[in-house]
């Protein structure tokens, strides 16, 4: 009588950074076995501190962003590292297309939202306050964010909208607010 195999496989992390992939798109979707066996591919990009989330805002107003270079238009969110120099409650709000928050509910392409509240735990805070200091999150740290993202539009962009919960809003500017994506490519 043959026993089971007992052989054990692991799966490799490979962290793709800015699009310099070892794998290609088209290798991955065809389901190249010696490209890809065993590797969960993750995929990293952020938004630009001088370019991204820097206008002022009033409370519930969204600042609509669309991060451009992306790589891959399909992909599982699992990890966020928020950054905001204000420690306010807030909402990064996802979409599938550049016409972010459509008033129209048949055409708004929201595809959900990650609560970030930088005013309790566990976030963190770096900096002396003088001349720097930042409060810092950490979503999906124990694996409990699974988030399905498509790039509907083809413009292979991270269409997103930064909303601040507290009253008196956000007071804009550069290197104000940061977000860093960690991704599973899916195909």
């Amino acid at each position: 009588m043959r026993g089971k195999d007992k052989t054990t496989h692991t799966m490799e992390w490979v962290e793709l950074v800015d699009g310099a992939i070892t794998v290609s798109e088209q290798q991955y979707l065809q389901g190249d076995a010696e490209a890809v066996f065993g590797k969960r591919i993750i995929y990293v990009f952020e938004s630009d501190t001088d370019s991204h989330f820097t206008s002022v805002t009033a409370q519930y107003v969204l600042e609509n962003e669309n991060i451009t270079g992306l790589t891959w238009q399909k992909f599982v969110i699992r990890f966020i590292k928020a950054m905001n120099d204000e420690a306010h409650s807030c909402y990064l709000h996802i979409y599938a297309q550049d016409d972010n928050n459509n008033t129209d509910p048949d055409l708004d392409d929201q595809i959900g939202m990650v609560p970030l509240d930088f005013s309790a735990s566990p976030t963190y805070r770096v900096g002396n306050g003088a001349t720097y200091a930042h409060y810092r999150l950490d979503v999906g740290r124990n694996n409990d964010l699974w988030f399905p993202y498509e790039d509907e539009d083809g413009t292979y962009e991270f269409h997103v909208s930064w909303e601040d919960l507290n009253a008196a809003g956000k007071a804009g500017g550069a290197d104000s607010i940061k977000i860093k994506v960690y991704a599973e490519v899916v195909a």
